[in-house]
Parts: structure tokens; C-alpha cells; sequence
């Protein structure tokens, strides 16, 4: 087994300080999620779905279990709402606490060529900040919360926050009413509220509390990168790459950025870069490709468009973007590159985001091809 990378050291310090400020508020909404109003309304909508469907009725809007369902989901959104408004400033500065950190192991890394046992620690910093003094490298470590974007302060983000547990509830009603008029029978329509109140409370919020704390992490990197900005040439973006990696951050991985130009993802992304710095080298010897917990695979380097076009058709068969469209396959097989899907949503908090276009977006008028029916 290779020996874990600089980004398996950044990324785990990442999971820890999720874990830390986030894991006890995501706990505290799955155990909303079991409570006895929620399970109650959930066997007392079951029971009725049951009695429906055997007297070959429909479920109507109406119904008062269904409302008291849908009522009880909505309940647990608000609470979950409280819970995120609660912690998020923790979650924010858990990012931006690890930012100088991995931002100085990377650059200590790139110019003594060795880093320590754990690089992404505070004890390791005084041993970088003595030895890149000795190589006459002025390095400055700022304090982590006073120098990055405060998005839990922004008026975006209140914004966000003063509608997103009655957003979500209203949601879930429409998409539950929408399906009823279109034929939702009454035991499937039971059995998608149960996951919607089971589930989709705590998703949502490690969906949104998540990409705070990256985007918070980015931020204090670029932040660091403009401070430091003299011993710094510029940056290679770097993807996870493995079969549950978008198609754009594929097509994306390798790209060269500047210095103090932020690493843009999609909710939860988890990109990173490589720090070019003067007399370096200009792209890491060997990347991680399909690896997995205690399987790290190294590979020589090369940009993802090269890495994927280099596998086997029945690996990048199964890459989830293609496993949840064919037509996105087929157009793939058709010669459209993974450049076509790399899309770009602007978010009212966060800024620019990278994001994959649908094949529609992607290919516009000659995407409807590749959704014949019974083309392989």
C-alpha cells in the first residue's frame, strides 16, 4: 500500500473538522427523523395507503394522513433549519482553520521536497516555518478567521436560511401532489414520503453544511496564495478521481490556474490543487486514479481527459454519470468529449460554481438522438 498523499492528509483533516462541528447537529436530525411523531405519522399514513389500495381507491390531497405526513416532514425541516443556523459559523471556520495549514505543508512540500509524519498539524508548523526561513523563504502564517470570506455573516446566506426548511417542505408537498396527479398509486405514494422524511432532512443540510465549510476552505486558500503570492508560480487543479467523479471535474483535472484564482465546485466538491512554485516541477509525478480506502492506486500523471479516454469502455461504462444517462454515454461513444458537459451556475452564496451541463445543455438540438429508444 502507497503511503497516503499530501491531499489524503488535507482531506482527512477536512472530514475531522466536519465531524467535530457538524456530527453531533446531523445526529441530532436523524434522531428527529425517528421520533415518535414522525414514525407515527408515517404507520398511520402506511395503514391507510394499505386500506386504499385494497379497496382500489386513490390517495387524494386531501386525505388527512397524507397532510399530517406531510405536516410532520415539514416540522422536521424547520427544526433542521434551527440546528444548521445554530452551528454554522463552527462549520465555516473548521474550513478556514485548515486552509494556511494545507496551504503551507503544499508549498513546504514543493520547496524541501519531504514533509513530515502528519504534514496537516499544528505541530508540524513550527518545523516548516524554521526550515523555509533557513531556505530564506518569508513565509506568513496569519491567524485562520481573519483574513477569508465570512459566508454565514452574508446577507445571501440569511437569505438561504429563512427559506430553506419551509423551501424544502413546499418541495417535497408539490412533488408529492404533482405525482398524485399523475397517478401515484397510494402505497408508492407512502413509501416516497417515508423516504423523503427519513432521509432528506439530514442530506439536505450535510449538502449545504458541507460545501460551506470547502468553499470556506477555498477561500483561505486563495487568501494564503495572495499573501504569499512571491514564492508562488501558479497552480494545477486536481481531481478525486475515481467512478464517482463527475464528467467535468474529469475534464477539468490538469488544468493550470493562477495564483489567487479560487478552485470553483459544485456543491460538495472535493477538487484541490497542486502548488507550482519557482524551480519546481510544473505537474506532480503521479496522481491517485480508482482508489479506495487502504487501496491507493498512483499512476503516472496526466490530464483527466487523457486519463479517461486511457480506460477500458467498460470502466468508463460504469462512471455514474453515464450510468444514470445512457444517452450521455452514447453521445460519449459518438465522439463528444467530457469537455462539452463542464457547465458553470453562479450560486447567490457561494459565487461561480463548476458544475456538469445535462446532455441537453451540453449538445442542445443534437442531444435528442441520443435519447432513441432501444439504442445501445
Amino acid at each position: 500500500m502507497t503511503e497516503p498523499s499530501l491531499v489524503d492528509y488535507a482531506n482527512a483533516a477536512l472530514d475531522v473538522g466536519y465531524a467535530r462541528t457538524a456530527g453531533p447537529m446531523l445526529r441530532r436530525i436523524i434522531e428527529m427523523s425517528k421520533a415518535i411523531p414522525v414514525k407515527t405519522a408515517l404507520r398511520e399514513l402506511e395503514a391507510e395507503a394499505e386500506r386504499l389500495d385494497k379497496d382500489g381507491q386513490m390517495m387524494t390531497a386531501d386525505n388527512v394522513y397524507l397532510k399530517n405526513a406531510l405536516d410532520v416532514t415539514a416540522t422536521e425541516f424547520e427544526a433542521a433549519q434551527r440546528l444548521i443556523e445554530a452551528n454554522d459559523k463552527r462549520i465555516q471556520e473548521s474550513g478556514q482553520i485548515i486552509a494556511p495549514l494545507a496551504v503551507t505543508a503544499k508549498i513546504f512540500q514543493q520547496i524541501a521536497g519531504k514533509i513530515p509524519g502528519n504534514p496537516v498539524s499544528p505541530s508540524a508548523f513550527p518545523k516548516y516555518m524554521k526550515a523555509l526561513k533557513t531556505l530564506g523563504v518569508n513565509w506568513i502564517l496569519p491567524t485562520a478567521l481573519d483574513f477569508a470570506t465570512g459566508y454565514v455573516d452574508s446577507p445571501a446566506w440569511t437569505a438561504r436560511m429563512n427559506a430553506w426548511g419551509a423551501g424544502y417542505a413546499a418541495l417535497i408537498r408539490e412533488t408529492v401532489l404533482d405525482g398524485l396527479r399523475k397517478g401515484w398509486g397510494p402505497k408508492y405514494t407512502a413509501s416516497q414520503i417515508r423516504q423523503y422524511a427519513e432521509n432528506l432532512p439530514k442530506s439536505a443540510a450535510e449538502n449545504l453544511t458541507r460545501t460551506l465549510q470547502l468553499t470556506a476552505y477555498r477561500d483561505a486558500s486563495v487568501a494564503m496564495e495572495s499573501i504569499n503570492g512571491s514564492f508562488i508560480q501558479g497552480k494545477v487543479r486536481i481531481a478525486r478521481l475515481d467512478s464517482k467523479t463527475c464528467i467535468s471535474c474529469i475534464a477539468l483535472h490538469g488544468t493550470v490556474l493562477q495564483k489567487g484564482e479560487r478552485i470553483d465546485d459544485h456543491f460538495r466538491g472535493r477538487c484541490t490543487e497542486f502548488y507550482r512554485v519557482y524551480g519546481g516541477p510544473q505537474f506532480p509525478a503521479t496522481m491517485q486514479a480508482d482508489s479506495k480506502p487502504g487501496d491507493r492506486r498512483f499512476v503516472p500523471w496526466q490530464s483527466g481527459n487523457d486519463w479517461f479516454n486511457s480506460l477500458p469502455e467498460a470502466r468508463q461504462k460504469i462512471q455514474d454519470s453515464f450510468a444514470h444517462s445512457p444517452a450521455k454515454w452514447r453521445a460519449f461513444l459518438d465522439g463528444h468529449s467530457l469537455d462539452e458537459f463542464v457547465g458553470e451556475h453562479m450560486d447567490d452564496v457561494f459565487g461561480r460554481q463548476v458544475v456538469e451541463q445535462s446532455l441537453i445543455k451540453a449538445l442542445g438540438d443534437n442531444a435528442e438522438r441520443y435519447y432513441t429508444a432501444n439504442q445501445e
